[in-house]
């Protein structure tokens, strides 16, 4: 952390109108002329996820295992999260090439970083979104078992769907009871992790892509993670919000991975480790 100085932009920069457009809303802007001191908080929390994870009836785990999510839930790390690094990156983030601007050049996230470093791959069908679903309270009943109450427009509460189903007693005999299963897990790990937002919600329009659970894995949900993180690092850079949605660990790991800014040194630094994010877990740092 010590090579990220404060953000002052190059005399190319200056004169640079193109690219960097509306400096007085972005939030490079407060550290320059106002000196303010900026905190963002990341969201998404993995700890109850992967505990029910584990519990998961063995043919719904064979499911998420099939969907490609296998080596992403199964690597979820409990890590520290580091408050001033997001801060440092969200300076130099600019919404208007969706890159960072770094004094040797631009760098962004790349597709092949996100997988690497999630173990989710970018790449599949686009992903059918239903924006009136919430209307056909059969169809989510049919799809979900349950009719959860809406917390918004579309969206529902991750926590709810924690409570409802976490403890529920499953017939692992019953297909429909395993599909209603699947389907709600898949939706509050992505409440949780790659599609987790302010409120703590996710949205049910996502619900056609879960009708065939032997299918998930068609869709593109990596691609989908990846334009979130983008998403919310556009919307911190522009003063938006102060969180960072999304599995917004990933900035961090790609900045220790790709920018060698690591503050910790590692027990176990074995570059092979995939996804990469496991070798950032807590108890594999020193200091």
């Amino acid at each position: 952390m010590d090579r990220l100085h404060r953000y002052r932009p190059s005399p190319d920069e200056e004169h640079s109108q193109e690219l960097l457009v509306d400096r007085k809303t972005h939030i490079s802007h407060i550290f320059l002329a106002q000196g303010e001191i900026y905190s963002i908080y990341p969201r998404g929390s993995s700890v109850e996820l992967m505990e029910w994870w584990k519990r998961l009836p063995r043919k719904v785990a064979a499911k998420v295992v099939s969907v490609g999510l296998g080596d992403f839930l199964s690597h979820l790390p409990v890590a520290d999260r580091h408050r001033k690094l997001p801060v440092a990156l969200a300076e130099r983030w600019w919404d208007s090439t969706n890159s960072f601007h770094l004094p040797f050049g631009e760098m962004t996230l790349t597709p092949l970083d996100f997988t690497c470093i999630t173990g989710v791959a970018v790449g599949g069908l686009p992903i059918p979104w239903d924006y009136n679903v919430r209307e056909n309270t059969n169809y989510i009943n049919e799809q979900l078992g349950w009719v959860p109450a809406f917390a918004s427009a579309d969206a529902i509460r991750v926590t709810d769907i924690l409570s409802f189903y976490k403890d529920k007693a499953i017939d692992e005999n019953d297909d429909v009871q395993l599909a209603h299963l699947t389907r709600v897990f898949f939706l509050y790990m992505l409440g949780c992790t790659l599609l987790s937002n302010t409120a703590k919600t996710i949205h049910l329009c996502c619900l056609p892509a879960l009708e065939d659970v032997d299918r998930i894995g068609d869709y593109n949900w990596g691609g989908a993670g990846m334009a979130t993180l983008y998403r919310f690092m556009s919307a911190v850079s522009r003063q938006r919000t102060k969180s960072l949605g999304g599995y917004s660990f990933v900035w961090e790991v790609w900045a220790y991975e790709i920018l060698q800014l690591s503050p910790y040194k590692l027990k176990q630094d074995k570059r092979d480790v995939l996804p990469r994010m496991w070798r950032w877990r807590s108890c594999n740092r020193a200091s």
